[in-house]
């Protein structure tokens, strides 16, 4: 071997090192699992999720979750239905199953309601020097206690700090009618802020109470703002005020009476059945959404209205189930809105009853993918956990851009704080 060769040869073993090296890397790397440190035999995806720990030869995984049921497989094995939070703040669904050694749950668990907040910790022992771990147990508790005052505190300080644009602009259409419209991207429905849990309300250990009593104030409406509560001379698609007699009531103003129905709509011997199978979750408002949302919050507003408002939005009841139903690709916030409408009008008429039982069951049967606090404001303190809901919306939520992004997110604190 010459001298020359000498350098070419070191070069070509360590490639040949190199591309072994690599080889076995990806070889062990677990699959699915480009960032994890660590190999385990079962829940991968949570050490990629939770926050993790290691000493000596234990490695502990560490969960934030809704509990969405604890279902019984057999005798001894159980498996509970839950959706983590990562530590992206994204919502993934997963099920944890195991018999009475490996997976225990504390009294608080078991006697849970849906959505409850808990804990989750996976134990693993390491099998073998290359960071594979074995699963040891589960347990799973009430999520500490002061894990929801952290995210409300969090949820306070990006209200706060939203500008609120409810700047509506003239428009004339084709033949000459007059609209008016609102840009989209940074529009937001003028009672909003109304929502919000008024400043006295407060539980002690929000920190920027100041800020948010400024806020509040600065963006709220008055009562001569609720003068004219119609949606006519908007654009189909933008909403000026939206369920106006619920704001107005929780501001204190005379606009409505919550306390009975002044003006009962018109309600057929015989109703249509709702029977829609297009309900979409987390999905964006068409245009039809959005008028049916109208007619839904018109009908309601007239009901308690003292001073009632002619408008094109209030149609016969037949007439609205019945465009629900052949509404394709309908919006959650539309279809929990009739919930809503229905829930006022059972008191008047028992055929109300099986249309908020198909949208309660249906709501129920899509709990996971549910994102709207319209959704959720469907059941009582009994049927679901109240902070879970407040979470779910909560996170569900964190790239909202739509105009109902603040409506959504003050109905939400009021009803972890109220």
């Amino acid at each position: 071997m010459t001298k020359k060769q000498i350098p070419l040869l070191i070069f070509l073993i360590l490639l040949f090192v190199l591309c072994l090296v690599a080889g076995i890397y990806f070889f062990l790397k677990p699959k699915n699992s480009p960032t994890t440190a660590y190999r385990v035999d079962r829940y991968q995806d949570l050490v990629d999720w939770c926050d993790t720990s290691i000493e000596e030869n234990n490695l502990n995984v560490s969960c934030n979750a809704l509990l969405l049921e604890i279902r019984t497989v057999d005798a001894n094995n159980s498996c509970a239905e839950v959706q983590i939070i990562t530590k992206n703040k994204e919502f993934k669904s997963v099920s944890i199953c195991g018999d009475g050694s490996a997976i225990t749950y504390s009294n608080d668990v078991l006697d849970y309601k849906k959505l409850m907040p808990i804990d989750i910790n996976l134990s693993y022992k390491r099998a073998d020097t290359l960071s594979n771990f074995e699963l040891q147990n589960i347990s799973s508790s009430k999520i500490d206690e002061e894990y929801i005052p952290n995210i409300v505190n969090e949820d306070i300080s990006k209200l706060i700090n939203t500008s609120i644009e409810r700047t509506l602009t003239e428009t004339t259409v084709e033949d000459g009618t007059k609209y008016l419209g609102a840009n989209q991207e940074t529009y937001t429905i003028t009672n909003s802020v109304d929502y919000c849990p008024t400043p006295k309300l407060l539980p002690n250990y929000i920190s920027q109470r100041q800020q948010y009593t400024q806020f509040y104030e600065e963006n709220i409406l008055s009562e001569a703002d609720y003068n004219n509560i119609s949606e006519d001379r908007l654009f189909g698609e933008i909403f000026e005020k939206l369920f106006a007699c619920d704001s107005a009531n929780q501001l204190g103003y005379n606009t409505c009476d919550l306390s009975e129905i002044s003006s009962i709509p018109s309600i057929p011997q015989s109703l249509v059945t709702l029977d829609t199978t297009e309900v979409v979750w987390n999905k964006k408002m068409d245009l039809m959404d959005r008028v049916h949302l109208k007619q839904i919050s018109a009908i309601y507003n007239n009901m308690y209205a003292n001073k009632k408002t002619e408008t094109q939005y209030i149609v016969d009841l037949n007439t609205l189930i019945s465009n629900i139903n052949t509404k394709k690709e309908l919006n959650e916030i539309t279809f929990c809105s009739a919930y809503k409408l229905f829930d006022s009008l059972s008191t008047e008429n028992n055929q109300f009853e099986g249309k908020k039982s198909f949208i309660k069951s249906t709501v129920i049967a899509n709990m996971d993918k549910v994102t709207s606090r319209l959704c959720l404001d469907i059941f009582t303190e009994s049927e679901i956990d109240l902070q879970g809901a407040y979470l779910k919306v909560y996170f569900s939520n964190m790239n909202n851009k739509s105009i109902f992004r603040i409506y959504n997110q003050c109905n939400n604190l009021s009803s972890i704080i109220n």
